[in-house]
């Protein structure tokens, strides 16, 4: 059995897996989510290296499209444009798991279901940072998470 609690044969796009237990979320107590749902995204985009002496400003290539959730215990934020008051939140994500890269394109923050505030990065403004060592980060997790769902 795996570290991700069983979910349907069939991917819904409203579908939620439960990711593996971490002590805390930014923080705060809750549980993170996998959508089983995947997409690609070509493209160029601004890069953030592992590695200081790495002089390249930008990565090209297929990125792997996924989305994770946080439900927190109890809400959080500040009630500010920059930190919403939520007790869950909703983040697209592009991947590259085999060059450890990731860039978030939006997040939506929630609160009682609804949505509160909402972050969305045009193609242009997703910066894609790379993490040579992500295990044990959501990011490590959800790639984790793709490559036992078949996704690439």
């Amino acid at each position: 059995m795996t570290a991700f609690a069983a979910a349907a044969a069939e991917p819904q796009a409203d579908a939620w897996v439960q990711g593996p237990e971490r002590p805390s979320l930014n923080g705060e107590a809750g549980k993170t989510w996998f959508s089983p749902v995947f997409g690609r995204r070509s493209g160029t985009f601004p890069a953030m290296y592992d590695s200081m002496q790495d002089t390249r400003d930008s990565v090209t290539g297929d990125f792997l499209v996924a989305r994770f959730r946080y439900t927190y215990d109890a809400p959080i934020g500040e009630g500010s444009k920059i930190s919403p008051r939520h007790d869950e939140s909703i983040t697209e994500v592009l991947l590259d798991c085999d060059r450890h890269f990731s860039g978030t394109a939006s997040i939506r923050y929630l609160l009682d279901g609804k949505e509160v505030a909402r972050q969305d990065d045009g193609a242009d403004d997703i910066l894609m940072t790379q993490m040579e060592n992500d295990a044990g980060t959501t990011v490590g997790d959800l790639c984790e998470f793709a490559r036992q769902r078949g996704a690439k």
